[in-house]
């Protein structure tokens, strides 16, 4: 194409513009949340993952463990999802990132909204080159592109920087793809190395990038010559030993064994709870689950609304095959299912999306294996891709039978409507707090989300002084912490965090009721333990100081001995409590035992000096004063 031709070519048709726009529009969709804190699961994967905080030094642990190590530790809780994580790739980009810049986490979100448009941008390339055959194969990649760019239900895995793990795993295998069209058409073997890469380097990325190994070869099929079957085997050999090679090497870093599904119902969507036990739901109720979720899922991907980042268990509650939103699901199932049965000989390209979302929903839908949840936005981050292309089909295939202004008007308002649900989404992953206490009222049958948001409005109240606000807040983290615990009574973390919020509130009854229920599921849960106990010691302050009740500050502090006979400070305060009742020689035993336990302390000193006073003993009282002096000069001021 000559200079002049290229000029007066349609905008379309010039090589850089589509990318351009495509690649522009994708970014600029996310640029608002460059300011956004990390997020959710940013915890595990960055910030609070010490390998990742080690740089450049943590990536031999990063390429050698389970992704979720650094957060849980080598023998943590990582077991807590069945069969492990092993996803080293991105985060030994977040460890590289930190070590350059640390905790900056307007870099790290910077750095996934460029991946994200790049995918994009590639995406545009990988379907004009698929789509040749097709009339206007440039305008389908263009809009196929557009909507993938502005889709809802991608803002989980963009705005939370945790999700370029999804972002990386369908880059690197539409990059193989695409090397493995391009080995097709010119038979060139120094693609196959190249492909060997890619498709390893989304398998590091995220493991659900291995549905490739059959979406690419069907992909290659439908819209590839027959006489090209050799090469076809060829590039299913590749990514079939490039798989195998990646799960070889995942099963001896993190083991052979996928894992039973973990008996506690906040990691497990298919057990409940009965006489306080759980147990697994019913069949009937599992597969009515399933068909559900599926449903839920078609739904989000044509109607984005409401989005929220939590399907925890119990969220919808109890479902049967006769429910009527099961029925309807599992009719649209079936009536699809037959659609890509019907048209597979076809190359039905309809067809196609239709067993493309299939493929790529199946790891993550399960019915292979339990997933710890009922569903999640960003399972729908490669799935959605199948409605994208539909959408680009359907924009071009029209045009015989709607206006080209018709065509264009109605495909921009689909932009917009769904660049505004974006924008507006993206605001609501600030930061945890903006998340959970939204999230909340989408997903309210979530004991998860009602959990998140009562424990993050503690930690907002917690920073705060004291007034109506603080105690508003706390009232608040009250009720979602109280919902939280009606839909799973055996939530260990929502009684601790209840606990903690009432005794903000100083209603230490309520206070030590939580913990105690904490402890009864859990009877090792050491931070319940600890908590109890500081929370004994400011009841029986309270009592003791404020409301000059000391028989019962007597009765909060003997609990808390039962607990730490050992501990320092609860023998002071019992000693003060038995004197303030006149009960001085008892106070000077437990005076004595809190002198035994901390030597150093110099207040123990001074209350046993006044106790033996209260007794007549005045020299010995000099002596236990002169002994606080020697260690505080002050201690006799306070």
């Amino acid at each position: 194409m000559t200079k002049q031709q290229h000029a007066e070519s349609p905008w379309y048709l010039r090589p850089w513009i589509p990318v351009g726009i495509i690649f522009g529009v994708a970014c600029a969709l996310y640029v608002n949340t460059i300011s956004h804190s990390f997020t959710q699961d940013d915890a595990i994967v960055i910030y609070n993952n010490r390998y990742v905080k080690e740089g450049v030094g943590g990536l031999r642990k990063i390429f050698s463990e389970d992704s979720f190590a650094g957060f849980f530790g080598e023998s943590g809780k990582s077991s807590l999802v069945s069969g492990g994580r092993y996803r080293p790739l991105t985060l030994a980009v977040f460890a590289l990132l930190w070590e350059v810049v640390g905790d900056q986490p307007w870099v790290f979100h910077l750095l996934v909204i460029i991946c994200y448009g790049l995918l994009v941008s590639l995406l545009f390339k990988v379907v004009e080159m698929f789509t040749q055959l097709y009339p206007s194969s440039r305008i389908m990649a263009f809009c196929t592109s557009l909507i993938f760019a502005v889709h809802p239900v991608h803002t989980e895995a963009v705005a939370n920087v945790k999700g370029l793990d999804e972002v990386f795993s369908l880059l690197w295998s539409l990059l193989a793809i695409l090397l493995s069209r391009n080995y097709m058409r010119n038979g060139s073997y120094w693609m196959l190395p190249l492909i060997v890469v890619t498709f390893g380097a989304a398998l590091l990325s995220k493991e659900n990038a291995i549905i490739f190994l059959l979406l690419g070869p069907v992909t290659l099929y439908l819209f590839q010559p027959h006489d090209e079957a050799l090469r076809l085997s060829r590039v299913f050999g590749v990514l079939g030993m490039t798989a195998i090679t990646y799960l070889i090497y995942r099963g001896s870093v993190i083991g052979w064994d996928i894992g039973s599904a973990p008996r506690e119902m906040m990691n497990n969507p298919f057990i409940k709870i009965e006489g306080n036990r759980y147990v697994d739901i019913s069949v009937n109720e599992r597969i009515s689950t399933i068909l559900y979720a599926l449903g839920r899922y078609i739904q989000l991907l044509f109607v984005p609304h409401p989005l929220s980042h939590d399907y925890y268990p119990r969220v919808w509650g109890d479902l049967t095959l006769l429910t009527p939103a099961v029925v309807a699901s599992s009719i649209m199932q079936i009536t699809l299912l037959l659609i890509a049965v019907l048209g597979i000989r076809r190359r039905s390209f309809i067809s196609y999306c239709i067993i493309f979302f299939y493929l790529s929903i199946g790891l993550v839908a399960n019915v292979l294996f339990p997933i710890g949840t009922y569903m999640s936005e960003r399972f729908l981050f490669t799935p959605s891709l199948a409605v994208c292309l539909l959408g680009g089909y359907a924009f071009v295939n029209t045009r015989t039978r709607v206006g080209v202004s018709i065509r264009w008007g109605l495909f921009a308002g689909l932009l917009a409507l769904f660049s505004i649900k974006t924008i507006t989404r993206n605001t609501v992953w600030q930061d945890d707090f903006t998340l959970f206490t939204t999230d909340v009222h989408t997903s309210p049958g979530s004991a998860k989300v009602q959990n998140a948001a009562g424990g993050a409005l503690v930690n907002r109240a917690y920073t705060m002084d004291e007034g109506p606000e603080k105690t508003e807040l706390l009232n608040r983290a009250i009720h979602h912490l109280n919902q939280a615990i009606e839909i799973h009574p055996n939530y260990k973390n929502a009684h601790l965090l209840l606990g903690n919020a009432n005794s903000y509130l100083r209603s230490y009854d309520q206070s030590i009721s939580a913990y105690d229920n904490a402890l009864l599921v859990d009877p090792y849960y050491d931070e319940a333990s600890a908590n109890l106990l500081i929370v004994l010691r400011e009841a029986a302050r309270y009592q003791g100081q404020t409301r000059k009740d000391y028989v019962k500050a007597t009765t909060y502090l003997k609990r808390s001995l039962d607990l730490a006979p050992d501990d320092h400070e609860t023998n002071v305060l019992m000693g003060v409590a038995l004197g303030s009742q006149g009960k001085h020689r008892e106070a000077v035993t437990y005076f004595e035992k809190a002198i035994q336990i901390n030597p150093e302390a110099a207040r123990g000193y001074v209350k046993l000096g006044y106790a033996l006073l209260n007794l007549g003993d005045e020299e010995e009282a000099q002596i236990q004063f002169q002994q606080a002096i020697s260690i505080d000069p002050t201690a006799l001021d306070r």
